[in-house]
């Protein structure tokens, strides 16, 4: 018998299961985990599940640059780690933030970086000089542009820089990578802003961005002035720059982009700079170099979503996510929901999938055309509504309920009955934000996370906590009501574990065996008190937010991940106990 021979090596369960079902297990675990921990666990387990796990865990690139050598000796790192075993060809996604010519305040996204903001984060303070720096951005640019060029497979590329997309990383898209979609979440035409007394065209390069092919979804504010960094003891008199960014959006979706599908634009206003400092009413004429706008007092007064509906056609709704989605962030009023609700039952909206309005109605005979405007909507899929009435959840039911996915409600305090309304009408919602009273822990609340519990499909659940609203005399305040209210909103990481455990149990039972969905919950504890601002200064000190998610799928709900998304660092002269802020935490 030869004495060399060794039995082979005994391959444990996951590692005998065929090629497939492993790459199957990769994406889900790349996909359900943000920081991909679970990938990377699951790369660990053997040398044969690294080998598999491979094309998942190098499928996307995050890149951070911090100036040109940050950025050099970066991507020199990337590309020595993509060059072993021709990673390269794994590459399909690639995400960059930061600046080459200066640290602005970042893009910030607490789900997966590569979706689109979840955070109506602005960018105030744009440099108005940006075009004494542009040469020097562009080659500072070069070696990331030179880069690019080098991934094969790469199909997306996600903007998320203060800096102006350079016209050489343009040059090489253009030329090199017509198959790559560009993404650009800081969207800002910086040559439209423009003072009261000069008129500039749009610059060229910037012009290259708006009308590129490869630009497929822009995410960005909508400001209507834009005040530049000036030192007012010696520009006393200079009015503010206007920004004329809306209408290049209008431009670029009516075909100066030919393949933009996706926008994502919220109203910003913006402060008055310094003292005195003046700026018109009206912004000047623009001398639009595109096709002209419908004209018209009715197009004037309409809002921001009816004249979307005005300039885009039906195909120019196709989507970045696999919906169709229209979204207006600024509050419709009546006269224009009316309105909207008269053209969408004449407009051809059958492939609208998704809508994100703010309608605030305090009066009844108001509720009736909101009631109608969702109506006259097709069955959505996603829906995101900030109103003040019970009787949005009638509407959902009657025209939405058996579509929607996801659904988002603000400034509408749900209790068990709105839930279980929610639960019976909306069978496949996989995402759930609502605002719940927060009373001390009580039966009645206890009964709102019962009811939450009972989603079947529900993966994501985002609840904010608020306490009762008084209003006692600033002079005659009930302490013991004020101490309650205090303890209410200190919401702690045990306190949501226990919240999530708690759902999850009641989760897991309505499936009756199966594996139950639940992954995530967000809880922002937001206390309302009095307007003395002493109170408001506490509220917003103690306001947390928290983010819990599981760690293993499975029956049991097993190990927890929770962290804070932010805090403020101290509350005037008073820091935190263990003396850090958030971003302590993360470095």
């Amino acid at each position: 018998m030869d004495n060399n021979h060794h039995p082979p090596p005994t391959l444990s369960p996951l590692e005998r299961l065929p090629l497939l079902p492993l790459e199957q297990i990769c994406e889900y675990l790349g996909a359900g985990d943000k920081k991909r921990s679970s990938l990377l666990a699951f790369a660990l387990a053997s040398k044969h599940c690294c080998e598999i796990a491979e094309r998942e865990r190098f499928e996307r690139l995050v890149l951070d640059v911090k100036g040109e050598e940050h950025a050099a000796s970066l991507i020199e790192q990337i590309q020595k780690t993509l060059s072993i075993k021709d990673r390269v060809r794994y590459v399909r996604r690639a995400k960059v933030f930061g600046s080459m010519v200066g640290r602005l305040k970042e893009l910030t996204n607490d789900e997966d970086p590569f979706t689109r903001p979840n955070q109506e984060t602005s960018f105030v303070g744009v440099d108005l000089s940006w075009k004494k720096n542009k040469r020097q951005a562009n080659l500072r640019w070069r070696k990331f542009a030179a880069f690019i060029r080098t991934l094969p497979v790469l199909k997306e590329l996600v903007w998320v820089s203060f800096d102006q997309v350079p016209r050489c990383l343009l040059d090489v898209l253009h030329t090199e990578c017509v198959n790559v979609t560009l993404h650009v979440l800081t969207f800002s035409i910086r040559s439209v802003y423009q003072g009261t007394t000069e008129y500039g065209e749009v610059d060229p390069d910037e012009y290259a961005l708006i009308s590129s092919p490869n630009l497929v979804s822009i995410s960005g504010p909508s400001i209507s002035v834009h005040h530049p960094r000036l030192d007012y003891s010696t520009h006393p008199n200079r009015y503010a720059h206007l920004d004329y960014n809306d209408k290049i959006k209008i431009a670029m979706a009516r075909g100066l982009a030919p393949n933009l599908r996706s926008h994502c634009l919220w109203p910003q206003d913006l402060p008055i700079a310094g003292e005195g400092l003046d700026y018109p009413r009206t912004k000047y004429t623009w001398h639009d170099p595109f096709k002209a706008e419908p004209q018209g007092q009715s197009y004037e007064n309409t809002g921001p979503l009816k004249r979307w509906i005005c300039v885009l056609d039906q195909d120019l709704f196709k989507e970045l996510e696999r919906r169709r989605s229209l979204d207006s962030r600024s509050s419709v009023a009546k006269h224009a929901l009316k309105m909207l609700s008269d053209e969408l039952v004449n407009y051809d909206s059958s492939n609208l999938a998704a809508v994100v309005v703010n309608m605030i109605s305090f009066r009844a005979h108001e509720r009736a055309l909101i009631m109608r405007f969702l109506v006259a909507m097709p069955p959505l899929t996603v829906l995101k509504l900030e109103a003040v009435n019970d009787h949005i959840i009638q509407a959902i039911r009657k025209q939405h309920g058996q579509s929607l996915k996801t659904l988002e409600v603000e400034y509408l305090i749900c209790m068990t009955r709105e839930i279980e309304e929610i639960h019976g009408s909306c069978p496949n919602l996989r995402h759930l934000s609502l605002t719940l009273l927060r009373k001390n822990g009580d039966v009645k609340e206890v009964a709102l996370y019962k009811a939450l519990g009972r989603f079947r499909r529900l993966e994501s659940l985002s609840l904010k906590l608020m306490n009762d609203v008084f209003r006692d005399n600033p002079n005659e305040i009930n302490t013991n009501r004020t101490r309650r209210e205090l303890i209410d909103g200190a919401v702690d990481q045990t306190l949501v574990q226990a919240i999530f455990r708690y759902i999850f149990e009641k989760h897991r039972i309505e499936l009756e065996g199966l594996n139950p969905s639940l992954q995530r919950l967000k809880i922002q504890s937001a206390p309302l008190f009095t307007k003395l601002a002493v109170t408001e200064k506490i509220c917003a000190y103690m306001s947390r937010r928290w983010q819990c998610e599981r760690r293993r799928v499975g029956l049991e709900c097993g190990e927890l991940h929770c962290e804070e998304l932010s805090r403020p660092l101290c509350l005037g002269q008073f820091r935190y106990r263990d003396g850090r802020s958030h971003q302590d935490q993360d470095k």
